[in-house]
C-alpha cells in the first residue's frame, strides 16, 4: 500500500501541481499575447509559404524525409488526421504559445523567480520575433514543431537542480525531441549550458560542481544525439546533407561554414540593429563582470569566452555538415542566443541603461515583424495579379482548350513586388524572407504550384516543375502573346511562358 501511495498523486501533490500551473499561466499568457500581436501581420497576410503550397494542394505530411517523426505524429493530432487541411492561423498561434512557455522557462532558470518583469518580457521576445524565426512563423504547417524544438532545447534546464538522474533523462529526451522536430535547434541546449555555467562560476560556485553539471549536460546531449544517429536518423541529400566531411577537411569546412553564417547575419541585419546587438553584448559583459564575486579580469575573460562560444552553437550542428542550410529558418538559434544574452542582462540589479538596450532591440524586432508581414501581403497580391494575367492570355489564345493536355514550362521570374525597389538597400533580410512564388527555376519547383493547382489547370496542362529533361527555351517556338509582363510561345503540345521581372 505504501508503494501504491508513492505512485498515485496525493491530494496535496495535485494541489501543488495546480498552484504551479497557475504560476505559469499568467506569464505564459502575457508572452503569448505579445507574440500573437507581433505576428498578427503575418497571420493577416495569409501567405502560403513555400512548402505550404504542396501541403495545401495534396495534404501530405512528409517530415519523415528529414527524420522529423514527432512532427508527423503531432500534425496528425493537431489536424485530427493524417491528411493535413489548412487550419491556419491555429498552427502559428500554437507555435506562439509553445514559444511563450519556452520564454518563461528561460527566465525561471536564470532568475529562479516565478513572475516576469516588463524588462524580462521584452528580453525574451527575440526568441520568436527575430527575423529568422519569423520565417518559421510564416509556415502554416511547420511552425508548431519548429517552436517545439526551441522549447525542447531549454526545458531540460528546469531540472538541473533536481538531481543528476532527472536532469540527465530530461536532457536526453529534450535532444531527441529537437532532432525529431527541427534539427537547427541542436545548439540551443549547449549554449544555454555554457551561459549558465559562466553565471555559476561568476557567483563563486565550486569548480567541481560546475564541471559535474557540464559533464551531465554533455552526457545527456551525447546520448540523445547518439540514439538519434544510430536508430532514428535518415540520411538525406536533398537540399541539406547530413554527412560529415573527411577528417582532414572538417576544420576548414567548419570554419568556412561559420564565416558564411556570420556574413549572413552581418548582411541580413541593418546597421542600427547590429549596433544595438553590440551594445547588448557590452551590457552583458558589464553586468557579469560588475556582479561577479571573482577576480574582475578573470570574470571578463570567462564571460567573454562564454559569450563567444555560445554564439557559435546558435547555428546548431549545421556548420559541421557537408551541406549546411543557410536559409533564415535554419538560423533561428541566433535569435534564441540574443534572448538568452538579454535575459542575463536585464535580470541584473540596477544598470538601467543595459535594460533599455534590451528593450530597444525588442522594439526593433517587433516593428520589423509588422514590416515583414505586410510585405508578404503585398507580394501575395502581386503574385495573384501576375498569375491571373497569364491565365487570361492563355485563355484568349485558346491554348488550354481541347482534349490534348499541353506541356507547360515556365522560365524567368516575376521577381519581388515593385514596392521592394523603394526599400532601403540594407533591408537584405526582407528579400531573403519573402519568396517569389511564380517563377521557372527548375531547382526550386514551388514556383508553379499556385499557377497549376490553385486554379484547376492540372487537368488541362502538365507543368514541367522540377523536370529538367525538357528545355523549351532552346526551341524556336512562335510567339503567341508578348506584353510588359510575359511572353507566351506555343507550338503543338508545348507552351512556354517567359516571365518578365
Amino acid at each position: 500500500m505504501r508503494q501504491w501511495n508513492q505512485v498515485v498523486p496525493s491530494g496535496e501533490m495535485v494541489a501543488q501541481w495546480k498552484r504551479q500551473a497557475y504560476k505559469w499561466l499568467l506569464p505564459v499568457g502575457v508572452l503569448w499575447a505579445l507574440y500573437a500581436l507581433g505576428i498578427s501581420a503575418i497571420l493577416r497576410a495569409d501567405f502560403n509559404y513555400i512548402d505550404d503550397m504542396g501541403r495545401i494542394t495534396f495534404g501530405y505530411q512528409g517530415w519523415e524525409n528529414f527524420s522529423r517523426y514527432l512532427s508527423n505524429f503531432l500534425s496528425t493530432v493537431l489536424h485530427t488526421g493524417r491528411y493535413l487541411n489548412d487550419i491556419s492561423p491555429l498552427p502559428q498561434l500554437v507555435a506562439a504559445l509553445v514559444l511563450a512557455v519556452a520564454g518563461v522557462a528561460v527566465v525561471r532558470v536564470v532568475t529562479g523567480r516565478e513572475r516576469l518583469s516588463v524588462w524580462e518580457y521584452a528580453a525574451v521576445l527575440p526568441m520568436g520575433l527575430s527575423p529568422y524565426f519569423l520565417e518559421c512563423f510564416s509556415y502554416k504547417f511547420d511552425a508548431p514543431y519548429m517552436a517545439l524544438s526551441v522549447l525542447a532545447g531549454v526545458f531540460p534546464l528546469l531540472l538541473y537542480r533536481k538531481g543528476w538522474l532527472p536532469y540527465l533523462v530530461a536532457s536526453v529526451a529534450g535532444i531527441l525531441v529537437v532532432c525529431t522536430t527541427y534539427q537547427p535547434a541542436t545548439g540551443i541546449f549547449p549554449m544555454f549550458v555554457i551561459l549558465l555555467s559562466m553565471r555559476r562560476w561568476n557567483q563563486g560556485e565550486k569548480v567541481e560542481e560546475i564541471l559535474r553539471f557540464v559533464g551531465i549536460s554533455v552526457a545527456g546531449y551525447g546520448i540523445g544525439l547518439g540514439v538519434f544517429r544510430l536508430f532514428l536518423m535518415r540520411v538525406t541529400e536533398e537540399y541539406v546533407s547530413g554527412g560529415i566531411p573527411a577528417f582532414s577537411q572538417l576544420i576548414p569546412h567548419t570554419v568556412e561554414s561559420f564565416r558564411t553564417y556570420f556574413r549572413l547575419v552581418y548582411t541580413d541585419f541593418r546597421r542600427e540593429w547590429l549596433l544595438v546587438i553590440l551594445l547588448l553584448c557590452a551590457a552583458f559583459l558589464y553586468v557579469q563582470v560588475r556582479d561577479s564575486s571573482r577576480n574582475k579580469l578573470g570574470a571578463l575573460l570567462v564571460s567573454g569566452a562564454a559569450l563567444g562560444c555560445s554564439v557559435l552553437f546558435s547555428f546548431g550542428l549545421y556548420p559541421v555538415l557537408e551541406g549546411a542550410l543557410y536559409a533564415p529558418r535554419a538560423m533561428y538559434g541566433f535569435g534564441v542566443w540574443l534572448a538568452l544574452v538579454a535575459v542575463w542582462t536585464v535580470t541584473a540589479q540596477r544598470a538601467y541603461w543595459c535594460k533599455v538596450v534590451s528593450l530597444g532591440l525588442a522594439w526593433i524586432l517587433f516593428v520589423f515583424a509588422f514590416t515583414y508581414g505586410n510585405a508578404l501581403a503585398l507580394q501575395k497580391d502581386y503574385t495573384d495579379f501576375r498569375i491571373e494575367q497569364v491565365i487570361d492570355d492563355l485563355t484568349e489564345a485558346h491554348l488550354l482548350e481541347g482534349e490534348t493536355v499541353k506541356t507547360v514550362q515556365i522560365s524567368g521570374s516575376i521577381g519581388l513586388a515593385p514596392f521592394f525597389r523603394n526599400m532601403p538597400k540594407d533591408y537584405n533580410i526582407l528579400q531573403r524572407l519573402v519568396p517569389v512564388q511564380f517563377n521557372g527555376d527548375a531547382g526550386w519547383g514551388w514556383g508553379g504550384y499556385q499557377f497549376t493547382y490553385f486554379y484547376g489547370l492540372q487537368d488541362k496542362m502538365k507543368w514541367t516543375g522540377w523536370d529538367t529533361s525538357i528545355q523549351m527555351t532552346e526551341l524556336d517556338m512562335p510567339i503567341v502573346e508578348d506584353n510588359i509582363y510575359h511572353t507566351i510561345r506555343a507550338e503543338g503540345d508545348y507552351v512556354l511562358i517567359e516571365l518578365k521581372g
